[in-house]
């Protein structure tokens, strides 16, 4: 069983591990390090990554995550999850879709993927976030929110062959009524799309809404799905 490592956080055999990844670094050189959470099962599987706050005031899919590792059980799991709750750290911290250091580069994560090593600070955070994803996942949930509370629907990467197909499966078997396909040239810089690009099935959730719009019942059914 080969170690699983994110950051800090090291599975090297079955069980739940936390740790931080680090990003990058504030303007007054301060580390931004953002939570991981590793859930390995007994068996050898699939490694499925699950992120939210690509933009921090979409902070839903934050909560559903965490929902979804309370009640996982490694006994009863064959493969790993890997978990990066909050990716756009300055963003969550501010309440703001983007980083408030970011007044002029390319601000919206969403279309940093999969970002620049010597690029602007939000690109920086992508570089590291997704060298880490492509380095273990084989299927990625990107989790995000709108604006109203009965917003429910689904995207997969349509990129052609067994990645769409299997990315088609999984983000129907999330169950929402709409799913639909994202075909290559749309949302191009989301990880979704640069993940499926890399040939890793991939789909976004987007759940309920932001401010007063945002509902328990809206985390705990989409939490209930994910498992």
């Amino acid at each position: 069983m080969a170690n699983i490592e994110v950051g800090s956080a090291r599975a090297d055999g079955p069980g739940r591990f936390q740790g931080t990844l680090a990003v990058g670094a504030m303007p007054d050189g301060a580390a931004v390090e953002i939570p991981v959470v590793i859930v390995r099962g007994q068996r050898d599987g699939p490694v499925l990554w699950l992120h939210g706050c690509v933009h921090g005031n979409e902070y839903c899919g934050t909560f559903i995550i965490h929902g979804f590792l309370r009640g996982l059980d490694p006994a009863a799991l064959r493969g790993t999850v890997v978990a990066l709750p909050i990716l756009n750290l300055p963003a969550f911290r501010a309440r703001t879709r983007m980083s408030p250091f970011e007044g002029f580069n390319n601000g919206d994560m969403n279309r940093c993927f999969p970002g620049k090593r010597d690029g602007g600070f939000t690109e920086q955070m992508a570089y590291w976030v997704y060298e880490a994803l492509k380095r273990h996942a084989t299927h990625l949930v990107d989790f995000h929110t709108a604006f109203t509370a009965d917003t429910r629907w689904a995207l997969y990467a349509d990129v052609g062959g067994s990645v769409s197909e299997e990315g088609r499966r999984m983000a129907e078997a999330f169950g929402y009524r709409d799913t639909l396909p994202t075909p290559v040239g749309t949302l191009t810089g989301s990880a979704m799309m640069a993940a499926a690009a890399d040939g890793i099935p991939s789909f976004i959730v987007e759940a309920g809404g932001m401010g007063a719009a945002f509902t328990r019942e809206t985390v705990n059914d989409a939490a209930e799905r994910l498992r």
